[in-house]
């Protein structure tokens, strides 16, 4: 009877769960909306776009040749190409998508909330409100446009639930569990958040380090196997993530983040007073994530930035149960755990606001490689929830504790003060509003408060919320004479906590625009056409010349600027990043661009291009441009825009000697130059000599040049290739003493055995005469190119075009040496005469990962059937027989028949 109550409840849960995301996600999925805000615009659509174009055509979309002169698309975990969710953007357009992949995350909240009550021995209505306040809270609907935060969240909230109950399970059913567990603990991984799954791993070892309180009443051998299933089931996550770990990090040991973030970066985004106050109220201030809000600037933790989170919200009917927890009977080891837990979390997501996060950085460096400590907010949601669940199966009892009253009365003592505080705080807002007050003692000597409009919103919305817990708190004070029952306290206390949480996500949604925002970029449309100018194909990327955007955000949009849509809040300045072909948005129009905002880029890269733009006249009035030009000659840029109208004021002019005006368009404040004498993006070397590393090139791009030489002609005449003949990988995997080797790698072997034996039987070479030194392109795709190329003599062939570990050159077919060239290209030595060059991006970080990952799904899969073999067996039996007694127990039924 207790299993049966237990599942009505959680099916009903889960109708509930459903209808509210239908009615949510309704205007995305069936009324043709587009998300736009934010990451949405700069980061996902335009990544989404290319890996469903890759997944259409049945190939796998693992370097993407539109940023950084090329990129591998395999190191970029967010959004992760195998994470099977991702698989839904070959099939459906980008929002839909994201609504239906936001939807599962939340649906998987909703199980690991109700399993993990259901293990801690709570009632089953308490499991299913646990499961809605993790599935609905402001932190899984707000978060839209960083859709994998919630995601790694959700799993591994889930996986947390499943290796409770695989501690205190045996036998098969552990072996079971251990399974389940470490593919839950998988797809934490391969959702891509590494700021999410390491805190998981954490609570993990946490649960799996718990049987040895019990070390004194245990034996040392039961404590140990107690052990070994979580560390198994924890090695076979990893082991089944390894297709997606092993090119993640072969990419950080090159990335910016391989020494660690400055802790400026790491705490960019902090929590703030704000950001707690949300927790509380939902958005008091209303939506921020547009650039026309108020009071944008006052609140966020990042100036001139939309807040990363919009909220957090639990609302405080949550808080209000968190704290009747506290009269809990029993456990009290474990409510102790979960509000450490909160505490902590909260600690953290404060960043640089608390010492703790600085403390735990200096014990831990590595963990400076992640950032924007507000998104931790959602563990601090996660142990709230728990303390709440505890707090609910409380005050649906039928018959409250002498305890439980007295905390009752409190607590609705606390909530009418907080009422009435903030309700004069709101009625009072005229007289201190907008007013200069001086503390001498604070060593403050002035400061203006925010407009009384600005403490309306925010008083009004902590009054109700306060009003709410107020309320419910003196209905549950009063329930006894109100003769409530069990059910009408279980169903009042699920209502008000339902309508506390959605109400605020219901009346701001993520906002979205009328589909077809991501389409018809005028700049993209404009370059496209100039790079069909006659002589551009040795510019071409796909047909197109590369161009470099010299202006980041918060930009300035133009006051004359019109959108092609009727406008909304926020639709302006998101389609004008658009427009101006920001950084990343070129990958949804597959245009090639020399600079992004971060993904899988290099640091010397990224360093050489910064130290480039910084030196230029872009950044200072009246420097030398000539660092900048240099970059676009080694990356074959063409074209390059900026802002005539900056943050900082009126832009300068570039240095006509290298960069041609070719249109100022001031209803889109954008400049566009057309780079003299641009590289070529392939070519035979004329003038070369050999480097050792990647400074040599960084030192020329910045080294000053006389004056009379300042000019496209002079800087192209002295050009010399620097060639590294011996380049530093910078990958373990692509060292020749690694000890794995694909199939192709063993070809390669073999073609060069058989051809050293030819040489060597016959003593013949082939035929060569001088020819005049050329190249030209026969295929261009993104993870294969040939080219024909003729040696006047010997020399190299450079490819501007990224070198990057797993880029490989065959020479004729036969496998060559790759090269580096000018710090970040590739380039190969070849011979006089004629030659088929083919450059292939085959990865062995890659291809080890799948191995391991293909292990590790095999292991994983043959514990799943030897847990569930008597299962397994029984349904054999059953489809056979129709019975899963089998034969005996039905020739043995036909016996007693007779």
């Amino acid at each position: 009877m207790k299993s049966v109550s237990l599942w009505k409840c959680y099916f009903l849960g889960l109708a509930l769960l459903l209808s509210a995301l239908f009615v949510f996600y309704q205007p995305v999925l069936l009324g043709g909306r587009d998300y736009f805000v934010s990451d949405h615009t700069y980061f996902f659509e335009p990544f989404a776009r290319f890996i469903e174009e890759g997944l259409r055509r049945g190939r796998l979309p693992s370097w993407n040749p539109y940023l950084y002169c090329g990129m591998s698309q395999l190191a970029n975990p967010s959004p992760g190409i195998f994470y099977f969710p991702t698989a839904l953007f070959a099939f459906l357009p980008y929002s839909q998508a994201m609504a239906l992949t936001l939807a599962l995350s939340q649906v998987v909240a909703y199980g690991a909330g109700f399993l993990m009550a259901v293990e801690l021995s709570l009632p089953a209505a308490a499991a299913c409100a646990l499961g809605l306040m993790l599935a609905l809270n402001g932190y899984m609907f707000s978060l839209s446009a960083n859709y994998s935060l919630p995601a790694s969240a959700a799993w591994g909230f889930l996986t947390v639930a499943l290796f409770l109950i695989m501690m205190r399970s045996d036998g098969r059913k552990r072996l079971t569990y251990m399974a389940l567990s470490a593919l839950t603990c998988h797809l934490t991984i391969m959702a891509g958040r590494p700021e999410i799954f390491i805190p998981i791993f954490s609570v993990l070892a946490v649960v799996a380090l718990a049987p040895l309180r019990r070390l004194k009443q245990e034996n040392m051998g039961r404590l140990l196997t107690a052990f070994l299933f979580p560390a198994a089931s924890f090695a076979l996550a990893i082991l089944m993530s390894m297709v997606s770990i092993a090119p993640g990090y072969e990419w950080t040991k090159l990335s910016p983040r391989a020494s660690g973030l400055a802790l400026s970066q790491v705490f960019l985004w902090s929590a703030n007073w704000y950001d707690f106050i949300c927790v509380f109220t939902g958005q008091p201030l209303g939506d921020l994530q547009h650039a026309l809000s108020r009071f944008l600037s006052v609140v966020t933790s990042r100036k001139g930035y939309f807040p990363f989170l919009p909220t957090a919200h639990v609302g405080s009917v949550v808080l209000l149960l968190a704290c009747l927890s506290l009269a809990y009977p029993g456990h009290k080891l474990r409510r102790i755990l979960l509000l450490a837990g909160f505490l902590i979390a909260a600690c953290l997501a404060a960043g640089d606001n608390t010492p703790l996060s600085r403390l735990v950085l200096a014990a831990v460096p590595p963990l400076a490689v992640l950032r924007y400590p507000v998104k931790l907010l959602v563990f601090s949601n996660y142990f709230l929830c728990l303390l709440a669940a505890h707090g609910f199966a409380q005050t649906v009892s039928d018959s409250y504790s002498s305890e439980l009253k007295r905390l009752i009365k409190l607590l609705c003592a606390v909530f009418l003060s907080l009422s009435l505080l903030f309700g004069l705080a709101y009625l009072l807002r005229d007289f201190y509003g907008s007013q200069t007050f001086k503390i001498d003692a604070l060593a403050v000597k002035e400061f203006t408060l925010s407009p009384p409009a600005f403490f309306a919103m925010l008083f009004k919305s902590l009054f109700l919320s306060a009003l709410i817990a107020f309320l419910l708190s003196l209905v549950l004070a009063f329930s006894e004479r109100l003769k409530l029952g069990s059910r009408e306290k279980t169903a009042l206390i699920m209502g008000a906590l339902l309508g506390s949480i959605l109400t605020p996500s219901y009346q701001m949604p993520p906002r979205t625009v009328a589909a077809g925002f991501y389409r018809n970029v005028p700049l993209a449309d404009k370059l496209q056409s100039l790079s069909q100018e006659p002589g551009s194909e040795s510019f071409a990327v796909k047909g197109r010349g590369r161009y470099l955007t010299c202006y980041f955000d918060p930009l300035v949009v133009a006051k004359g600027y019109v959108p092609r849509q009727p406008n909304q809040f926020g639709e302006t300045y998101m389609q004008y990043c658009r427009e101006l072909l920001l950084p990343n948005t070129n990958v949804s129009l597959n245009y090639p661009v020399t600079f992004g905002y971060e993904a899988a880029e290099t640091k010397d890269y990224h360093k050489a291009f910064l130290d480039c733009l910084h030196k230029s006249s872009v950044d200072v009035k009246g420097a030398s441009d000539l660092p900048l030009y240099r970059f676009c000659l080694i990356t074959s840029t063409r074209f390059l825009g900026t802002q005539i109208k900056g943050k900082k004021g009126s832009s300068n002019l570039m240095n006509s000697r290298f960069f041609e005006l070719i249109e100022e368009n001031k209803a889109y404040n954008r400049r566009l130059y057309k780079v003299r004498q641009a590289g070529d993006r392939y070519y035979v070397s004329k003038h070369y000599r050999e480097a050792k590393s990647v400074a040599e090139t960084t030192a020329w791009l910045l080294s000053k040049q006389p004056e009379a030489a300042m000019t496209p002609e002079a800087v192209h005449d002295s050009f010399v290739d620097l060639i590294e003949t011996a380049p530093d990988i910078g990958s373990v995997f692509e060292q020749d003493n690694f000890f794995y080797r694909d199939m192709e790698d063993e070809k390669d072997l073999e073609r060069l055995q058989m051809a050293s034996l030819n040489r060597s039987v016959t003593g013949l070479t082939p035929g060569r005469r001088p020819l005049v030194s050329s190249a030209k392109l026969l295929t261009d795709e993104d993870n294969h190119l040939t080219f024909s190329v003729s040696m006047e003599k010997d020399g190299y062939f450079v490819l501007n075009d990224r070198f990057y570990p797993g880029w490989h050159v065959k020479v004729d077919s036969l496998p060559a040496k790759l090269l580096r060239a000018n710090g970040f290209m590739r380039a190969v030595h070849l011979n006089a005469g004629s030659h088929l060059v083919e450059f292939d991006f085959r990865p062995k970080s890659f291809s080890f990962g799948l191995f391991l990952t293909a292990v590790g799904f095999a292991l994983t899969l043959v514990c799943l059937l030897v847990g569930l073999a008597p299962l397994i067996w029984q349904g054999i039996l059953f489809l056979s027989y129709g019975s899963s007694r089998g034969k005996a127990a039905t020739a043995s039924q036909g016996v007693q028949e007779q």
